[in-house]
């Protein structure tokens, strides 16, 4: 954009919801690893997510970049619940759900002295080029410095996030898995002719032994430990490629997610869920430690499926509730840490911020911050670089209409921001589509 705002001013309405516009015109960033089916994610309109669902594949692809903003930004009812020194062994199967018989207990979370040093925020237009950063000291609140906007340095510091791969050598077996890029701002379909009816990239898998993988997906990721191999594929109900006028199938079909084991490509995978809609997923990612898979949909709310990939055990977390993502969590998928899964819950009577460790026996942060309703200008973020625990982790909540945003650690007091648009642990500047 090239106005500028009143730095004393917070953002209008009109300023938030072209924020929100912007952000689906994702245009300047690679493809996610989810392949050329997030070109054709339509988010349907809700009471708690506003979101534009495209009518033709034109318009679809260019919601290939679109963000539930979704967070909060008010104090609440903040519980850590402990872990169960009784629960099995965790390098063993075992119950997925943390144990629901104790009771939440107030955790003292002390000072993690490996925390962030500064938040980065910023005051009127987050989109100016012009506009100034300034940091804050997380605990007190207090002005520590401040800097010009650095694109290029927020740009970075969003691709050093663990991010999903779909490609790779694991042993002796190479995955290979197209992907559609930008080139010049643009979606060049000419790049990939193979690109089926239904939006499936090819996946090529090179072993010795065969394999027994689909020939296309929609969605391909290799566990970080190189155990397994998630994959989102369906079978075509019409033969041909989208070329280079982006035509898809427009007869109905569904999805199917299956595990495979990563270095024996040739034994059959394992179905983690079926009927899934093939043009509503987001990324699919692996926990830290490999254990766990997340897949998010938006079919009608925002939603994550989760799995055990020991043994195909789905895990609740969305406790009844519309869940949301955190800020970047659309590139990085809802892990953090080892075994952790951070996301939004609007369940009614309020939303709420929640960090869980998915081990059995494992904590769970909690923490409400609103009403429920409309959250296109509310946003959760957490700290990725210095996280070990739901009990120590460090995060940011904003209400972005109000010009508010806190700053936490566990279940500890949170500092409040006020008279900003945005904050961040990384460097703000860079906005896909802005």
């Amino acid at each position: 954009m090239s106005h500028t705002t009143d730095h004393n001013n917070t953002p209008s309405d009109d300023d938030i919801d072209a924020m929100a516009r912007a952000a689906g015109r994702d245009l300047r960033r690679p493809a996610p690893p989810d392949g050329v089916s997030s070109a054709y994610r339509t988010r349907k309109k809700k009471t708690a997510v506003r979101a534009a669902v495209g009518g033709t594949a034109v318009a679809a692809l260019m919601a290939i970049g679109a963000i539930a903003v979704f967070g909060g930004g008010e104090d609440g009812d903040n519980t850590v619940i402990p872990a169960d020194t009784n629960a099995p062994n965790p390098t063993e199967p075992g119950p997925t759900n943390p144990p629901t018989t104790i009771p939440p207990t107030t955790v003292d979370p002390g000072v993690v002295t490996d925390g962030p040093e500064w938040v980065y925020t910023i005051t009127g237009d987050p989109f100016d080029p012009q506009a100034v950063l300034t940091l804050v000291d997380p605990v007190t609140g207090e002005v520590i410095r401040t800097e010009p906007i650095d694109v290029d340095a927020s740009l970075d510091a969003q691709n050093d996030l663990p991010r999903p791969r779909s490609s790779g050598v694991v042993g002796d077996v190479e995955y290979e898995f197209e992907q559609v890029v930008y080139d010049g701002g643009t979606l060049n379909l000419d790049q990939f002719p193979n690109v089926d009816l239904c939006g499936q990239n090819v996946l090529t898998v090179t072993s010795p032994n065969g394999s027994a993988l689909p020939e296309r997906a929609l969605a391909v990721s290799i566990s970080p430990d190189d155990r397994w191999v998630l994959v989102l594929s369906a079978d075509c109900p019409e033969e041909g490629t989208m070329g280079a006028d982006g035509a898809i199938t427009q007869q109905p079909f569904t999805a199917t997610l299956q595990v495979f084991d990563a270095t024996q490509p040739e034994q059959a995978g394992r179905t983690l869920m079926t009927d899934v809609a093939p043009y509503n997923v987001g990324t699919l990612s692996f926990s830290g430690n490999s254990r766990f898979a997340a897949l998010e949909s938006y079919d009608v709310d925002q939603q994550y499926d989760v799995f055990d990939v020991q043994d195909g055990a789905e895990i609740d977390v969305a406790n009844d509730c519309i869940v949301g993502s955190t800020n970047y969590s659309r590139f990085t998928g809802p892990f953090v840490g080892e075994s952790s899964i951070a996301l939004t819950r609007d369940c009614g009577d309020g939303q709420e911020f929640v960090v869980r460790d998915l081990m059995p026996g494992g904590e769970e942060l909690n923490i409400g911050f609103g009403e429920s309703g409309d959250i296109i200008s509310m946003r959760a973020e957490i700290d990725y670089e210095h996280f070990t625990s739901p009990s120590t982790a460090w995060f940011i909540l904003c209400d972005l209409a109000a010009g508010n945003c806190s700053v936490g650690q566990g279940n500890g007091p949170l500092t409040q921001i006020t008279g900003v648009s945005d904050a961040s642990f990384l460097p703000l500047g860079f906005y896909p589509g802005g």
